[in-house]
């Protein structure tokens, strides 16, 4: 989050201050090692209040509601700012409500 805030929105690198910038986070797993969960979390609380509309997508059965809730952008709500797909193939099906 940090590097893509930094680098990635930047006018420098092309960003456009009065386009809502969106950023897509999509994870297969929870972080790992553990102890990189609330750390992320906290870089995506920056990476939000710096303006960023973040979506959050986890792909895989074995994917922490509890880590992609607080990733996304309010109202934080499954279906609405962070969807859940059991696998790749059913990224095609969220993909318009993204």
């Amino acid at each position: 989050f940090r590097v893509t805030r930094e680098q990635c929105f930047s006018t420098t690198n092309g960003d456009r201050p009065n386009v809502q910038n969106l950023a897509i986070f999509i994870s297969d797993e929870v972080p790992f090692p553990a102890s990189r969960r609330d750390p992320e979390i906290r870089q995506a609380e920056i990476f939000k209040r710096s303006g960023v509309l973040l979506v959050a997508v986890g792909v895989t059965d074995i994917i922490d509601r509890d880590f992609l809730r607080p990733i996304s952008s309010p109202p934080q709500l499954e279906g609405q700012n962070f969807f859940v797909a059991t696998d790749f193939t059913v990224l095609g099906q969220i993909r318009r409500s993204v």
